[in-house]
């Protein structure tokens, strides 16, 4: 599967797709994309095509395939759906979606980095469209579960996951995870209340329930889907903010670029903290920016311990000690962005 090869005139790429498919630029990075993309199977005979028109999705989808590899999963191709089905060690399977721009918002790649607009923006403004569009893409799943998934033999009587990225809007990566808390289990933390000109937050922040948000439509998208049993079929979400063109700069081998790194880690309190590095100074794994959220009213739930690792963030209820529990925190990766001499990716 040759992911840089042209299939479809220039005119019908993604923007993001041009930007990054020149060999001679970013030979090393196609590296990296073709190690998660091995042993991938191109069921429809679609995915280049796709990749090269759609891009987010596309690339959304080899991620986690790279992300199941790591954790030695054994993936069954099959069938053509959902996206993964996991043979062993233990059985589930796995639907990949994107959360996009509405069709009337501006596009992530349609606006430049810009400083000032970073240190103006209202936090609040960002989570909700954020929220909106979060809730969107689970909601569609949730039908296509129950419509089309829910009988077929290879997923009857196994949890099923959802694996949720957002691209849903300019800077949707400074989002991290204030949608997603917000749609699973109604829980918003308000970083506009507390942070200052400097972007200099204060610990804890607060947090407190929506119950529902507004669409500009005026309908009523109601939260905490994972609160109550109304979506049990979804046994979790996978998450992440930091799969994107940046990671991908993180892991490739390319010393002999200048690219330099900014990174917020979270300490074991969740205070953030700065990192900064060349490319030859500094870390990133592959999992650094995963999330897990279980769904504690689960119909067929994850084990907990499935997806622990380093660098993974979990989020659970647990029954015997009656607490809530959000493991992996210290020193997770909560955002992430790199500039080359001369120019900043975000994608």
């Amino acid at each position: 599967m040759n992911l840089f090869s042209d299939v479809v005139p220039e005119n019908q790429q993604h923007p993001n797709y041009v930007a990054i498919k020149d060999a001679s630029v970013y030979g090393c990075e196609h590296r990296v994309l073709r190690a998660w993309a091995e042993g991938f199977v191109d069921r429809d005979r679609k995915f280049v095509k796709e990749f090269q028109t759609t891009f987010n999705s596309g690339f959304w989808e080899l991620y986690i395939h790279a992300v199941l590899k790591e954790y030695a999963f054994r993936i069954d191709f099959a069938h053509d759906r959902p996206d993964f089905v996991i043979a062993g060690p233990f059985e589930f399977v796995i639907e990949a979606v994107t959360a996009n721009a509405a069709c009337d918002k501006p596009a992530e790649w349609e606006t430049r980095l810009d400083a000032s607009a970073l240190l103006s923006m209202n936090l609040n403004s960002l989570n909700r469209e954020a929220i909106i569009r979060a809730s969107n893409a689970i909601d569609g799943k949730v039908r296509k579960y129950r419509e089309h998934y829910c009988n077929l033999d290879h997923v009857r009587d196994r949890p099923f996951v959802l694996a949720l990225a957002t691209f849903d809007q300019p800077y949707f990566h400074l989002e991290y995870n204030r949608a997603i808390l917000a749609a699973l289990y109604d829980y918003y933390v308000d970083e506009e209340q507390t942070v200052s000109g400097r972007l200099v937050f204060n610990i804890p922040v607060p947090a407190y329930p929506l119950g529902t948000v507004t669409k500009p439509s005026g309908a009523s998208v109601e939260l905490g889907v994972f609160s109550d049993s109304r979506c049990e079929d979804i046994s979790a979400v996978i998450f992440s903010c930091t799969a994107t063109w940046g990671k991908v700069r993180a892991l490739a081998k390319n010393e002999g670029q200048h690219v330099g790194f900014r990174a917020v880690r979270l300490d074991s309190t969740g205070r953030p903290y700065a990192v900064g590095a060349w490319k030859d100074q500094y870390e990133e794994t592959l999992l650094d920016g995963l999330q897990i959220y279980h769904n504690p009213y689960a119909r067929h739930p994850l084990p907990f311990d499935l997806l622990k690792a380093d660098g993974v963030v979990q989020h659970y209820w647990d029954p015997g000690a009656h607490l809530w529990v959000v493991e992996g925190i210290e020193k997770s990766l909560a955002w992430r962005m790199c500039m080359g001499v001369g120019r900043a990716s975000k994608i």
